[in-house]
């Protein structure tokens, strides 16, 4: 649920930063996005407890959804600035030769090969399907706000615990 608050920040850094702009509308929807999630997530919604009930990792998770909003705002503007195609693809290669450099580094590339050739429909899928999201979500911010193409991807979530359901 934490994690969730990667459609405010996204939607703060992209009005602050590009100076876009949103009408009630759109923040009224972008707001209804958010509470929908938040309550699809939730399992209980409590403000009595305030900060006890909170568990362990909810720091981590808060600053994990200012990560996730600075990439998808920094997505967004390399966008904008360069081009969807670059802004995706470079940070894959570069991330892809980093995390072979560090497998290859602490010897455990038979290992995942062995995890590879046993998970290779999966792991092929997932990449494939993540990376055409990310090429999708850098079209659609090219052109568009930020924060409003932000906002419409948020269902990610609720497809998500509807499986899980």
């Amino acid at each position: 649920m934490v994690l969730e608050l990667e459609l405010p920040v996204t939607a703060v850094v992209g009005i602050y930063f590009l100076r876009e702009s949103l009408s009630l509308a759109q923040l009224a929807a972008m707001a209804m996005v958010f509470v929908g999630i938040t309550l699809i997530a939730a399992r209980t919604l409590s403000l009595k407890s305030g900060l006890k009930g909170l568990e362990k990792g909810v720091i981590i998770g808060l600053l994990g959804a200012i990560g996730m909003g600075a990439v998808n705002f920094l997505t967004g503007l390399g966008s904008k600035a360069i081009s969807p195609l670059l802004i995706i693809w470079v940070p894959w290669v570069v991330f892809t030769a980093l995390c072979l450099g560090y497998i290859l580094y602490t010897g455990t590339a038979q290992k995942f090969a062995e995890n590879f050739r046993r998970n290779r429909k999966p792991l092929v899928l997932i990449g494939v399907f993540d990376t055409l999201a990310w090429f999708s979500y850098a079209f659609a911010a090219q052109n568009n706000s930020i924060a409003v193409t932000t906002a419409i991807t948020e269902s990610y979530p609720v497809v998500a615990i509807s499986l899980g359901l």
